[in-house]
């Protein structure tokens, strides 16, 4: 959800998050209202995932770790979004996320 931190208003603590993480971070992947939330390791939410997001079938989550942080624009977002942005720029945490075999 590449949107997620524009739709939020700039005293939001994800921004503050954001702003302090870096590449390399281990971050974990959690449920959260029906959606996958990425929250670094002290619960802090980073960003969230796409609705359409759901961990490969038959695995659990091991490890994930911060890949890249970018700064995405209004402009990079689908034009039948912007009356949802409340920010021009935002930074986005692009997650490496790492899922094993279930053992079931």
């Amino acid at each position: 959800d590449l949107s997620f931190a524009g739709r939020q208003k700039d005293q939001h603590p994800v921004h503050r998050a954001i702003s302090e993480a870096t590449v390399g971070d281990a971050i974990q992947l959690k449920m959260a209202g029906g959606r996958w939330q990425i929250e670094d390791m002290s619960g802090r939410v980073l960003g969230r995932m796409a609705k359409a997001f759901a961990p490969p079938g038959d695995t659990k989550f091991v490890s994930g770790q911060i890949a890249a942080i970018i700064r995405w624009r209004k402009d990079d977002a689908g034009e039948k979004f912007h009356h949802m942005l409340r920010r021009e720029d935002w930074e986005v945490v692009v997650p490496d996320l790492v899922f094993e075999q279930s053992n079931l």
